[in-house]
C-alpha cells in the first residue's frame, strides 16, 4: 500500500492510498490541477444558486404582500407551501448529483484497482 506524497492544507501528509504507478492521489496530482479547478468552479454556482436566489426574492415579495394586505393570507400560505416544495426538490436534486458524482469516482477507483 502506497500513500500519496501530497501535503494537506493543514501541513499534514495526505493519508490516501495510490496505485503503485502513481505518486499522488487525485486531490494532489499536479496533472489533475485543471480538472480540480473546473470541479471547484462548478461548486456553489450555476442553476441551483440562481434558482435559490429567485425563490428567496419571490418569498420576500410574497411576505411583503401578505404583511401589507395586498395578498390574502390563504393565498400567501399556499404560495409559501409551493416554494417550500421547490426548495425540497432543489435539495433532492443536489443530493442526487452529489451521489452520482461519488458513485462515478468510486467506479473509477474500482476500475483502476481491477486493472492494476
Amino acid at each position: 500500500m502506497i500513500r500519496c506524497r501530497g501535503i494537506k492544507p493543514n501541513g499534514e501528509r495526505c493519508t490516501l492510498t495510490v496505485e503503485p504507478t502513481h505518486a499522488y492521489c487525485w486531490h494532489h496530482a499536479p496533472e489533475r490541477a485543471e480538472q480540480r479547478r473546473r470541479a471547484a468552479s462548478k461548486g456553489g454556482s450555476g442553476r441551483v444558486s440562481s434558482e435559490v436566489r429567485g425563490l428567496r426574492e419571490r418569498l420576500k415579495t410574497l411576505t411583503e404582500q401578505v404583511i401589507e394586505g395586498e395578498l390574502e393570507t390563504a393565498r400567501g400560505a399556499v404560495a409559501n407551501q409551493l416554494i417550500t416544495t421547490q426548495i425540497k426538490l432543489l435539495e433532492y436534486e443536489r443530493r442526487t448529483k452529489d451521489l452520482d458524482d461519488l458513485l462515478e469516482r468510486l467506479e473509477r477507483l474500482e476500475r483502476g484497482r481491477l486493472a492494476g
